[in-house]
């Protein structure tokens, strides 16, 4: 079901507060809104009776693409007290499944969205339905090559000492409306759907002015969007309509997908290997083929086909409703899009099932490449890009929606210090020095996943490359006196014998086959490594600071050296990393109260060290170990904030008591307002990496910022001087 902006208002819910609720915690001082503009007298005139061009309006944010990257940019400002515009060119949010998978990282940063990760727990189907991939020649009949179980030794997607949150399993169509909901709740988000942005207008050293278009059809009231923000008038009574306007910000985040036309427009450059397959999407409905699956012990999550009649990859979105989506490579330019319509794809979705009869619903039939590549920068002035716009990753690793919501967390905070004067613009560098090689070390990691995927095709015969090979001899200009029917069928018959062969030779192959997958070189689902173990490695252009004597900058070489394919995640306190999962419980905490992340698996009393960003909005956390010193590290803290001024970023020392060393007395010294937490499980002192009287520094994002600060009162608060001002820019 497609949901149009005018009933998101009626959809949205009132969500629980942050996972601790105390308002002097989570305050923030926000920028003053500027100043009104003047019309812009040289934005072109109404080329017809149809156009009408508004007054422009401000905001300090104004965000191109209402996908889950713009939106959680958008959602997080809002939590940090900066209003914001997103404009989302489509009326109505996609009902095209799309990303699927979401990464244990991504589970954290929804965690901290009023409830987001519970509810998508909640909502995603049961983990036997996709803890498989499956190789087989049909999907209910035909052979099974072999099953990969995902999850072995697992009844849960949750793995409790990496992450309080899961890894899920829930198609981008129905996560974006639970994202959507509570965009539309923010306070100062103004999200406002058949919105696009047609022309990066100007700007400078202060601002950034857009032109916007809205598509106003089919009696829809234009309110401009659904925040506090809306600066729209009119009705259309049926007849369609054109309104532009103008929208000035101090700064533009271009979450406007994979063919950004404001990245296009800056010239920004994409780098990589590009187009590496061409695809049609088939999304459909089955129950009946759902039931199948069920009835026949063949539940998963993708399914690669390799018959005689058809290659494929299918998706199970959900068996229960029967939602899937088929994967078909295609050839171009002699096979193209338009050769797929509705009665070929339907056949091919029942030639995959092995089922010609099959009951389908065709909802949607959608071309796209496959391309892998990252934006040379991504920053330009005071354009920022995010999501897609700043990296295309293919799906083989289900990296790409996971990176760009990891790029909206990296970027909010960054924004909001920066618009509330409380860091150097030089900030915002920091966040492409830090995301960009994410997105590049994510890309070619899953560019090397879809070659592993292709493994098991290669020992049937099947091997893609020489496929694409043979498609480009045959468009070849020295071949181009034959007529391309057929050209084409040469290529047809060519990939059709292919097919044919493959089962024969799956049977001769059965061997290798098996060590493929028994040793597990075939597609991998989980990377924990790569998604929770990356840390931001450069202290020149990233925000962190080594201390000198620790030796982190060589740790940080060690930890970051290629390692093998399985290696496991180490959690460490590095800086650039995030900051480990510790079941914390609360022992003393007047200044972190209220209610538990809904739906965690903790009591009222018990916490991840996750949730202390989320709890301390945008002031950074000083986690401390109980030590015999400790009340000098907690003055060194109360001098530190009171010498930052009222714009300064104050920093929240948080104080973690290993039960098996617990010292009374020393709780005794400390004042009242003191956060202490006990560490359940005694984690602590095996993942902090620095000595017992030292502190770990971490940041609004979670990421440790600085580490170390032995010594004297003076040299404590020195310390976290100099860490802080090398963090936020502000020498």
């Amino acid at each position: 079901m497609m949901i149009r902006a005018r009933e998101l208002r009626a959809l949205s819910t009132r969500f629980s507060p942050f996972i601790f609720s105390n308002e002097a915690l989570l305050s923030t001082t926000t920028t003053p809104p500027p100043q009104p503009l003047k019309q812009n007298e040289d934005l072109p005139p109404p080329s017809s009776s149809n156009k009408e061009i508004n007054t422009a309006t401000t905001t300090p944010v104004v965000i191109s693409g209402g996908g889950p990257a713009g939106l959680t940019t958008a959602i997080y400002l809002s939590k940090y007290g900066i209003p914001s515009i997103v404009l989302e060119r489509s009326p109505e949010l996609t009902d095209h499944p799309r990303a699927h998978f979401i990464n244990h990282r991504t589970m954290e940063v929804f965690r901290g969205m009023t409830g987001l990760s519970s509810q998508v727990e909640r909502t995603m189907p049961p983990l036997d339905q996709w803890r498989n991939f499956i190789y087989c020649t049909e999907l209910t009949g035909g052979s099974v090559l072999g099953i990969v179980d995902h999850f072995k030794g697992q009844y849960t997607p949750h793995i409790p000492a990496y992450s309080p949150e899961p890894v899920g399993h829930l198609a981008q169509h129905k996560l974006l409306p639970l994202i959507a909901q509570r965009a539309e709740a923010a306070p100062g988000l103004d999200l406002r759907m058949g919105h696009s942005v047609t022309k990066l207008i100007q700007q400078d050293e202060n601002s950034v002015r857009i032109q916007v278009e809205e598509r106003i059809t089919d009696d829809t009231r234009s309110t401009g969007g659904t925040g506090n923000n809306s600066a729209s008038n009119g009705i259309c009574n049926g007849k369609k309509k054109i309104r532009i306007y103008e929208i000035e910000a101090k700064f533009l985040v271009a979450a406007d997908g994979a063919h950004s036309p404001l990245r296009k427009s800056l010239n920004i450059s994409m780098i990589g290997p590009g187009v590496m397959q061409h695809l049609i999407n088939i999304h459909f409905i089955s129950p009946q083929l759902g039931a199948d699956l069920k009835r026949s012990g063949r539940q998963g999550m993708l399914y690669f086909v390799f018959g005689p009649g058809v290659i494929a990859v299918m998706v199970g979105h959900n068996l229960d409703t029967g939602e899937f989506v088929a994967q078909i490579p295609y050839f171009p330019p002699l096979q193209s899009p338009e050769d797929f319509n509705e009665e070929t794809c339907a056949a091919i979705v029942r030639r995959a099932a092995g089922n010609g009869s099959l009951q389908l619903e065709l909802k949607t039939i959608k071309p796209w490449s496959m391309s892998a590549a990252t934006a040379e920068t991504y920053r330009s002035g005071r354009v920022l890009l995010a999501g897609d716009a700043a990296h295309v990753v293919p799906p083989s690793g289900a990296m790409g929606m996971n990176t760009g919501v990891q790029d909206a967390h990296n970027l909010a905070w960054k924004l909001a210090l920066v618009l509330n004067n409380s860091a150097s613009p030089a900030l915002l560098d920091t966040y492409g020095a830090e995301r960009q090689p994410v997105a590049d070390a994510n890309m070619r990691t899953s560019v090397k996943n879809f070659h592993e995927a292709l493994a098991v095709a290669r020992v049937m015969g099947l091997d893609y490359s020489m496929a694409n090979t043979f498609s480009d001899i045959l468009s070849s200009k020295a071949l181009s006196y034959l007529p391309g029917s057929i050209r084409r069928g040469i290529l047809d018959a060519g990939i059709a014998a292919g097919r044919a062969a493959s089962a024969p030779l799956a049977a001769l192959r059965r061997t290798e086959l098996n060590a493929l997958f028994d040793h597990g070189e075939t597609l991998r689902l989980q990377y924990p490594k790569e998604d929770l173990g990356f840390l931001y490695s450069d202290s020149r252009t990233a925000a962190i600071q080594y201390e000198n004597e620790s030796g982190d900058e060589q740790q940080v070489a060690k930890y970051i050296r290629p390692k093998p394919r399985d290696a496991p995640y180490v959690p460490t306190t590095l800086p650039g990393a995030r900051l480990p999962h510790l079941k914390l419980r609360r022992r003393k905490s007047e200044n972190l109260t209220g209610q538990n992340n809904e739906g965690s698996e903790f009591g009222s009393e018990d916490v991840s060290s996750i949730d202390l960003w989320p709890a301390a909005g945008l002031q950074f956390v000083l986690v401390l170990s109980l030590h015999p010193n400790l009340k000098n590290w907690i003055t060194a803290v109360d001098e530190y904030n009171a010498s930052v001024g009222e714009n300064g970023v104050k920093i929240l020392p948080v104080v973690i008591n290993s039960l098996a060393k617990t010292k009374e007395k020393v709780f005794e010294n400390l004042s009242e307002d003191v956060v202490v937490f006990d560490d359940v499980e005694n984690r602590w002192e095996e993942v902090r990496g620095v000595s017992e009287e030292a502190a770990v520094l971490v940041r609004p994002d979670g990421h440790v910022g600085w580490r170390g600060g032995e010594g004297t009162i003076a040299g404590k608060k020195e310390a976290l001087k100099h860490a802080m001002a090398s963090i936020l820019r502000v020498f």
